[in-house]
Protein backbone atom coordinates (compact mmCIF):
# COMPACT_ATOMS: atom_id res chain seq x y z
CA UNK A 1 0.00 0.00 0.00
CA UNK A 2 1.04 3.69 -0.82
CA UNK A 3 2.39 5.52 1.95
CA UNK A 4 1.26 9.03 2.27
CA UNK A 5 4.91 9.86 2.08
CA UNK A 6 5.05 8.43 -1.36
CA UNK A 7 2.43 10.17 -2.72
CA UNK A 8 3.66 13.78 -1.02
CA UNK A 9 6.82 12.69 -3.15
CA UNK A 10 5.59 11.91 -6.18
CA UNK A 11 2.89 15.31 -5.95
CA UNK A 12 6.17 17.08 -5.69
CA UNK A 13 7.43 15.87 -8.39
CA UNK A 14 5.25 16.41 -10.64
CA UNK A 15 4.89 20.03 -9.63
CA UNK A 16 8.27 20.62 -10.24
CA UNK A 17 7.98 18.81 -13.83
CA UNK A 18 5.19 21.24 -14.89
CA UNK A 19 6.75 24.58 -13.00
CA UNK A 20 10.01 23.74 -15.32
CA UNK A 21 7.63 22.94 -18.76
CA UNK A 22 5.64 26.10 -17.98
CA UNK A 23 8.90 28.04 -17.55
CA UNK A 24 10.57 27.09 -20.51
CA UNK A 25 7.35 27.75 -22.75
CA UNK A 26 6.90 30.77 -21.22
CA UNK A 27 9.92 32.33 -20.27
CA UNK A 28 12.45 30.16 -22.68
CA UNK A 29 10.37 30.48 -25.52
CA UNK A 30 9.79 34.58 -24.79
CA UNK A 31 11.44 37.64 -26.75
CA UNK A 32 13.72 39.70 -24.19
CA UNK A 33 15.30 43.42 -24.73
CA UNK A 34 17.77 44.82 -22.48
CA UNK A 35 17.58 48.60 -21.68
CA UNK A 36 19.47 50.69 -19.43
CA UNK A 37 20.16 48.00 -17.21
CA UNK A 38 16.53 46.46 -17.12
CA UNK A 39 15.34 43.46 -19.31
CA UNK A 40 12.39 43.69 -20.82
CA UNK A 41 10.26 39.80 -21.49
CA UNK A 42 7.57 39.42 -23.22
CA UNK A 43 5.19 36.36 -24.39
CA UNK A 44 5.96 34.38 -27.49
CA UNK A 45 4.30 36.31 -30.37
CA UNK A 46 0.91 33.72 -31.54
CA UNK A 47 0.30 33.85 -34.90
CA UNK A 48 -2.70 31.98 -37.26
CA UNK A 49 -1.48 31.44 -40.44
CA UNK A 50 -5.08 29.95 -41.46
CA UNK A 51 -6.56 34.04 -40.69
CA UNK A 52 -3.70 35.38 -43.39
CA UNK A 53 -4.96 32.56 -45.78
CA UNK A 54 -8.64 34.40 -45.58
CA UNK A 55 -7.45 37.87 -45.80
CA UNK A 56 -7.92 39.03 -42.02
CA UNK A 57 -4.69 41.14 -41.04
CA UNK A 58 -4.62 42.11 -37.31
CA UNK A 59 -2.64 45.58 -38.89
CA UNK A 60 -5.02 45.96 -41.59
CA UNK A 61 -4.30 47.06 -45.37
CA UNK A 62 -4.81 50.53 -45.72
CA UNK A 63 -3.94 53.57 -48.58
CA UNK A 64 -2.82 56.96 -47.81
CA UNK A 65 -3.72 59.42 -50.62
CA UNK A 66 -1.82 62.68 -50.08
CA UNK A 67 -2.76 66.14 -52.24
CA UNK A 68 0.65 67.47 -53.14
CA UNK A 69 -0.64 69.96 -55.59
CA UNK A 70 -1.55 73.55 -54.47
CA UNK A 71 -4.70 72.86 -55.67
CA UNK A 72 -8.30 71.41 -53.38
CA UNK A 73 -9.24 67.55 -55.36
CA UNK A 74 -12.08 65.33 -54.99
CA UNK A 75 -10.73 61.48 -54.35
CA UNK A 76 -13.08 58.48 -55.92
CA UNK A 77 -13.11 54.79 -55.82
CA UNK A 78 -15.80 52.08 -57.44
CA UNK A 79 -17.37 55.89 -58.40
CA UNK A 80 -17.71 56.43 -54.81
CA UNK A 81 -16.53 59.83 -53.15
CA UNK A 82 -14.11 59.11 -50.35
CA UNK A 83 -13.64 62.89 -49.45
CA UNK A 84 -11.74 66.47 -50.24
CA UNK A 85 -8.21 67.31 -50.13
CA UNK A 86 -6.60 70.82 -49.51
CA UNK A 87 -3.00 71.38 -50.25
CA UNK A 88 -1.06 68.98 -48.35
CA UNK A 89 -4.04 67.19 -46.80
CA UNK A 90 -4.59 63.01 -46.55
CA UNK A 91 -6.64 60.77 -46.74
CA UNK A 92 -6.29 57.40 -45.07
CA UNK A 93 -8.31 54.38 -45.85
CA UNK A 94 -7.84 51.21 -44.36
CA UNK A 95 -9.16 47.40 -45.05
CA UNK A 96 -9.52 45.18 -42.16
CA UNK A 97 -11.03 42.19 -44.27
CA UNK A 98 -9.86 41.47 -47.95
CA UNK A 99 -10.48 38.16 -49.35
CA UNK A 100 -10.52 38.82 -52.41
CA UNK A 101 -6.90 40.82 -53.94
CA UNK A 102 -8.89 43.17 -55.77
CA UNK A 103 -7.87 45.72 -58.23
CA UNK A 104 -8.98 49.56 -56.70
CA UNK A 105 -9.48 52.29 -59.29
CA UNK A 106 -8.88 55.98 -57.17
CA UNK A 107 -9.63 58.90 -59.35
CA UNK A 108 -8.74 62.57 -58.90
CA UNK A 109 -10.64 65.73 -59.97
CA UNK A 110 -9.09 69.29 -58.99
CA UNK A 111 -10.02 72.92 -58.95
CA UNK A 112 -8.40 76.07 -58.52
CA UNK A 113 -10.85 77.07 -56.03
CA UNK A 114 -9.82 77.70 -52.43
CA UNK A 115 -11.89 75.69 -50.55
CA UNK A 116 -14.45 73.78 -52.40
CA UNK A 117 -16.82 75.38 -54.18
CA UNK A 118 -15.16 73.45 -57.20
CA UNK A 119 -16.17 76.01 -60.24
CA UNK A 120 -12.38 76.25 -61.68
CA UNK A 121 -11.74 72.70 -63.03
CA UNK A 122 -8.51 71.92 -63.35
CA UNK A 123 -8.27 68.42 -64.58
CA UNK A 124 -8.00 65.02 -63.34
CA UNK A 125 -5.61 61.61 -62.90
CA UNK A 126 -5.97 58.47 -61.69
CA UNK A 127 -4.42 55.25 -60.54
CA UNK A 128 -5.15 51.44 -59.64
CA UNK A 129 -4.35 50.39 -56.32
CA UNK A 130 -3.62 46.47 -55.95
CA UNK A 131 -4.54 44.88 -52.31
CA UNK A 132 -3.34 41.37 -51.42
CA UNK A 133 -5.31 38.91 -50.00
CA UNK A 134 -3.51 37.58 -46.76
CA UNK A 135 -0.89 40.00 -46.66
CA UNK A 136 -1.13 43.49 -44.89
CA UNK A 137 0.53 46.11 -47.54
CA UNK A 138 -0.08 49.83 -47.40
CA UNK A 139 -0.48 52.14 -50.50
CA UNK A 140 0.64 55.24 -50.44
CA UNK A 141 -0.40 58.22 -53.54
CA UNK A 142 1.46 61.77 -53.06
CA UNK A 143 -0.31 63.55 -56.41
CA UNK A 144 1.60 65.77 -57.45
CA UNK A 145 0.48 69.00 -60.02
CA UNK A 146 2.68 67.22 -62.92
CA UNK A 147 0.37 63.90 -62.64
CA UNK A 148 -2.73 65.59 -63.66
CA UNK A 149 -4.32 66.07 -67.06
CA UNK A 150 -6.12 69.04 -68.34
CA UNK A 151 -9.75 68.73 -70.17
CA UNK A 152 -7.16 70.78 -73.05
CA UNK A 153 -4.96 67.49 -72.91
CA UNK A 154 -1.97 69.25 -71.09
CA UNK A 155 0.25 67.16 -68.88
CA UNK A 156 2.92 69.05 -66.84
CA UNK A 157 3.13 71.21 -63.77
CA UNK A 158 4.28 74.22 -66.37
CA UNK A 159 0.97 73.97 -68.40
CA UNK A 160 -1.43 74.04 -65.88
CA UNK A 161 -0.22 77.07 -64.66
CA UNK A 162 0.61 76.46 -60.83
CA UNK A 163 -0.83 78.85 -58.30
CA UNK A 164 1.86 81.38 -57.08
CA UNK A 165 2.49 82.12 -54.25
CA UNK A 166 2.03 78.82 -52.79
CA UNK A 167 -1.35 78.49 -51.16
CA UNK A 168 -1.30 77.81 -47.10
CA UNK A 169 -1.59 74.18 -46.14
CA UNK A 170 -3.29 72.95 -42.74
CA UNK A 171 -1.89 69.46 -43.08
CA UNK A 172 -4.98 68.12 -42.15
CA UNK A 173 -5.19 64.16 -42.12
CA UNK A 174 -8.77 62.20 -42.03
CA UNK A 175 -9.73 58.29 -41.84
CA UNK A 176 -12.19 57.31 -44.45
CA UNK A 177 -14.27 53.80 -45.58
CA UNK A 178 -13.09 52.30 -48.08
CA UNK A 179 -15.66 50.84 -50.74
CA UNK A 180 -15.29 47.63 -51.55
CA UNK A 181 -16.42 45.15 -54.51
CA UNK A 182 -17.52 41.93 -52.87
CA UNK A 183 -18.25 39.74 -55.53
CA UNK A 184 -15.37 37.60 -56.37
CA UNK A 185 -15.79 37.76 -60.17
CA UNK A 186 -16.37 41.60 -60.94
CA UNK A 187 -14.72 44.16 -63.36
CA UNK A 188 -15.07 47.38 -61.95
CA UNK A 189 -15.03 50.30 -64.99
CA UNK A 190 -14.60 53.85 -63.95
CA UNK A 191 -14.42 56.68 -66.61
CA UNK A 192 -13.69 60.58 -65.88
CA UNK A 193 -14.95 62.64 -68.66
CA UNK A 194 -11.45 64.95 -68.97
CA UNK A 195 -12.76 66.90 -71.38
CA UNK A 196 -14.69 69.97 -72.38
CA UNK A 197 -16.98 68.18 -73.97
CA UNK A 198 -20.47 66.06 -72.94
CA UNK A 199 -19.84 62.60 -72.67
CA UNK A 200 -22.31 60.12 -73.26
CA UNK A 201 -20.98 56.60 -71.53
CA UNK A 202 -22.75 53.04 -73.76
CA UNK A 203 -21.82 50.03 -72.38
CA UNK A 204 -22.35 46.82 -75.32
CA UNK A 205 -24.14 49.62 -77.00
CA UNK A 206 -26.56 50.51 -74.39
CA UNK A 207 -27.07 54.26 -73.71
CA UNK A 208 -26.24 54.90 -69.93
CA UNK A 209 -26.06 58.63 -68.93
CA UNK A 210 -24.32 61.81 -69.92
CA UNK A 211 -21.27 63.64 -68.38
CA UNK A 212 -19.62 67.15 -68.39
CA UNK A 213 -16.18 68.08 -67.85
CA UNK A 214 -15.07 66.39 -64.60
CA UNK A 215 -17.90 64.03 -64.25
CA UNK A 216 -17.76 60.62 -63.48
CA UNK A 217 -19.14 57.48 -64.36
CA UNK A 218 -18.50 53.82 -62.64
CA UNK A 219 -20.26 50.51 -63.16
CA UNK A 220 -19.02 47.20 -61.59
CA UNK A 221 -20.07 43.60 -64.14
CA UNK A 222 -20.04 40.21 -62.61
CA UNK A 223 -19.62 36.54 -63.99
CA UNK A 224 -22.14 34.32 -62.43
CA UNK A 225 -21.26 30.58 -63.34
CA UNK A 226 -19.09 31.17 -66.51
CA UNK A 227 -15.66 31.58 -67.21
CA UNK A 228 -15.53 35.17 -68.15
CA UNK A 229 -16.35 37.14 -70.79
CA UNK A 230 -15.43 40.21 -72.77
CA UNK A 231 -17.64 43.33 -73.55
CA UNK A 232 -16.96 46.92 -74.81
CA UNK A 233 -17.71 50.53 -73.63
CA UNK A 234 -18.64 53.13 -75.96
CA UNK A 235 -18.01 56.84 -75.51
CA UNK A 236 -20.02 60.19 -77.80
CA UNK A 237 -18.83 63.19 -77.52
CA UNK A 238 -20.64 66.53 -78.23
CA UNK A 239 -20.58 69.89 -78.31
CA UNK A 240 -23.69 71.64 -77.55
CA UNK A 241 -25.55 68.99 -79.46
CA UNK A 242 -23.40 68.66 -82.22
CA UNK A 243 -20.88 65.57 -83.07
CA UNK A 244 -17.20 65.62 -81.81
CA UNK A 245 -16.10 62.01 -82.18
CA UNK A 246 -15.93 58.73 -80.61
CA UNK A 247 -13.68 56.64 -78.37
CA UNK A 248 -14.36 53.03 -77.62
CA UNK A 249 -12.97 50.31 -75.24
CA UNK A 250 -13.21 46.69 -74.57
CA UNK A 251 -12.24 44.96 -71.00
CA UNK A 252 -12.82 41.33 -69.76
CA UNK A 253 -15.07 40.20 -66.85
CA UNK A 254 -12.89 37.59 -65.41
CA UNK A 255 -13.81 34.08 -63.59
CA UNK A 256 -12.47 34.70 -59.91
CA UNK A 257 -10.94 38.00 -58.44
CA UNK A 258 -11.97 41.90 -58.76
CA UNK A 259 -10.23 43.57 -61.79
CA UNK A 260 -10.34 47.32 -62.30
CA UNK A 261 -10.46 49.19 -65.78
CA UNK A 262 -10.34 53.19 -65.34
CA UNK A 263 -9.91 55.64 -68.12
CA UNK A 264 -9.00 59.17 -67.90
CA UNK A 265 -10.56 60.59 -70.82
CA UNK A 266 -8.84 63.57 -72.58
CA UNK A 267 -9.17 65.11 -75.82
CA UNK A 268 -6.30 63.49 -77.56
CA UNK A 269 -8.15 60.01 -77.14
CA UNK A 270 -11.09 61.12 -79.52
CA UNK A 271 -11.41 60.08 -82.50
CA UNK A 272 -13.34 62.56 -84.93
Amino acid sequence: METTAKRFTRAMRWAVAFSLLAGFLLGGCASAERTGGLVISGLPRVTAPILGQVGITPTGQNIVLTNGTPFWCRWFAYGTELGQTGPGDQLVGSKYFEPLSPQIPVAVMCYRDPGFTQTQYVGAGGRVAHFSRGRASGISWPLRAGELVTPEGVQSAAGLGVNYPQPDTGQVGRIVEMPRESWNATAAVQIVNNTLFTMTQGIEGTSRFSTNAGGLYYASFRELLGPGRQMTGQLVFTDRGRLVGTYDFSFGVPSTGVIAYQLIVSPWMIRR
